[in-house]
């Protein structure tokens, strides 16, 4: 379905910005901070292999967060993507955005 699709052009959008950070600057580990009922944002953390390193009290709220990933552990992933004619098409609509 285009919904479907449409999660795993995400997936793929996420690791280009995850790659992009470790290929383009000298950063050695990249953190990701969310609340911690955000089921999301930590399944988007593992799903990009950050692993959770810290849990906190966090005023606003409650308790936050922190997953990361290291360059090398990023070096070490095989999370490679095939590109469908589906999220082809879905990239190409998407450039303007």
């Amino acid at each position: 379905t285009r919904l479907a699709a449409a999660r795993g052009l995400g997936d793929v959008y996420k690791r280009q910005v995850r790659d992009w950070a470790f290929e383009n600057t000298e950063y050695n580990c990249l953190y990701s901070y969310m609340k911690y009922t955000n089921v999301g944002s930590y399944s988007t953390a593992i799903a990009n292999g950050m692993k959770k390193v810290k849990e906190y009290p966090d005023a606003k709220n409650e308790i936050s967060y922190a997953y990361a990933i290291t360059r090398e552990e990023w070096s070490q992933l095989n999370d490679n993507w095939i590109i469908t004619p589906q999220t082809r098409n879905m990239q190409n609509d998407n450039k303007d955005m």
